[in-house]
């Protein structure tokens, strides 16, 4: 009886620590804040080959929270979209600039009723159910993390999942995480932008990229 109960215990130490290397058990319950004034979302919008040009969006995160290792939400402001800034450009890797006035133009056509109805629907969510870490890193370290959930645009929610990479930010208790993922705006109820005659116009796969700062909230 006591062999057996050496071995019972034995056995649950072992399960115990593959939940723990796989993330199914959390020893860290941190909260992460996102900042929304250092935090951004970039778009790479391409031209479908005929007369149209490729875009960089840039975007503003309105609110979000994770705790690593658990769940999270992030919360998109519509509104905030702008076109073809310097830095959305880089960030998407489109080289050369466009025109103050091309970029105001592109941004109305973008937040209209006919393509993103930001007057509709002034944000876009994901609301995170998982997020588990990959390099068998503790959470709340640096290092790869799946982000599973529903990501809500135009009013449709649909399953999500990404990988993100987490590193140490230059301040103490932060966090920088980055990841990418595509979608198809059709899938979105959203009818990909065209104009003369369909002479102009994108493709219906977007490229979006999220460059977000964590602050760890105090206990």
């Amino acid at each position: 009886m006591v062999n057996q109960r050496r071995f019972v215990s034995r056995g649950s130490l072992l399960i115990l620590a593959s939940w723990l290397s796989t993330g199914i058990l959390h020893a860290d319950d941190t909260v992460y804040r996102v900042d929304a004034n250092g935090s951004h979302v970039y778009v790479r919008v391409n031209a479908d080959g005929r007369l149209g040009h490729s875009h960089g969006i840039e975007g503003r995160v309105k609110a979000g929270q994770m705790q690593l290792g658990g769940v999270g939400q992030l919360n998109f402001d519509i509104n905030s979209f702008v076109a073809d800034t310097p830095a959305a450009r880089q960030y998407v890797g489109l080289e050369g600039k466009t025109s103050g006035s091309d970029a105001r133009k592109v941004t109305a056509n973008m937040l209209s009723a006919d393509v993103l109805d930001a007057a509709k629907y002034p944000t876009a969510g994901f609301a995170i159910n998982s997020i588990k870490p990959l390099d068998n890193q503790p959470p709340g370290r640096p290092g790869r993390y799946q982000l599973d959930g529903q990501f809500t645009l135009h009013g449709v929610a649909r399953p999500l999942k990404i990988v993100a990479t987490a590193e140490a930010a230059k301040k103490e208790g932060w966090l920088r995480m980055r990841g990418q993922f595509t979608v198809l705006q059709t899938q979105y109820g959203i009818k990909p932008y065209t104009a003369l005659g369909g002479l102009v116009g994108i493709l219906d796969e977007l490229t979006i990229y999220g460059d977000l700062f964590l602050q760890a909230e105090s206990k």
